[in-house]
């Protein structure tokens, strides 16, 4: 104990096990470990306990009651293992598959989700639009002429000209909005809850605010949309502006 706290047996002795307490442990684990022992039973949980000098540090713990000839609990007795390594490998562990899974569903030259996160949102969007009756409007876009960018300026500047217009639709986007890059110049854009009029004046916002950059490579490019979209019917029908 004092090693692993820091406190001294004499700062030790006589305290509550409150001077260990955080804010981190969740208020239901303490609940749960009173009610538990208070009826006479033993409990096992973790805790994330403050050493003395204030740093973090996870623990596994069994607390038992003891009980005495009367049926009366007289003390409680804790076996605690400090499970901080564990704990922390764990969460690197978590951290790294949350990372593979960002590489698996994202573009790697423009960021923006690809069309195996697509084929993942479609079913559970779709179904959530069927479900509580709203629109969902899909928005095809691609630059025309793109081949003439590449041949002319070279693959790096039409990478460029993707990764410039991946960007500007992340930011004209709305926090709900998925933006994917469906394959080569393509890029598909879902827009859940709004009607065809709505994303077309949309789209020819993000037109005119990607047109008037002043990027040198537009002067061979344009953007064009086309819209479906699921009414209030559960149908899909395409809609040209």
């Amino acid at each position: 104990f004092v090693q692993l706290t820091g406190y001294t047996l004499d700062e030790a002795i006589g305290k509550n096990p409150r001077i260990l307490k955080t804010d981190k442990t969740d208020a239901k684990t303490h609940r749960q470990l009173w009610e538990t022992i208070s009826a006479g039973k033993e409990w096992h949980g973790e805790f994330i306990n403050r050493k003395k000098n204030g740093e973090l540090y996870y623990e596994s713990a069994l607390i038992s009651p003891i009980i005495d000839s009367n049926g009366v609990t007289t003390h409680y007795l804790a076996v605690k293992e400090d499970i901080t390594e564990r704990k922390l490998a764990e969460e690197k562990i978590l951290l790294l598959q949350e990372e593979l899974r960002e590489q698996a569903i994202r573009d790697p030259l423009t960021d923006l989700y690809n069309r195996r996160y697509l084929n993942e949102f479609m079913k559970h969007e779709l179904a959530r639009a069927e479900r509580e009756q709203y629109s969902v409007c899909f928005v095809m876009i691609d630059i025309d002429h793109f081949k003439k960018i590449n041949d002319a300026f070279g693959h790096d500047a039409g990478d460029l000209l993707l990764q410039n217009l991946a960007n500007q639709l992340q930011r004209q986007a709305r926090a709900v909005d998925i933006m994917c890059r469906y394959g080569g110049e393509e890029f598909l854009a879902i827009l859940p809850n709004v009607t065809a009029e709505i994303a077309f004046q949309i789209t020819q916002r993000w037109r005119s605010f990607f047109m008037g950059q002043g990027n040198k490579f537009t002067a061979h490019g344009a953007m064009r949309r086309i819209f479906r979209y699921s009414t209030r019917d559960g149908g899909f029908y395409p809609v040209v502006f």
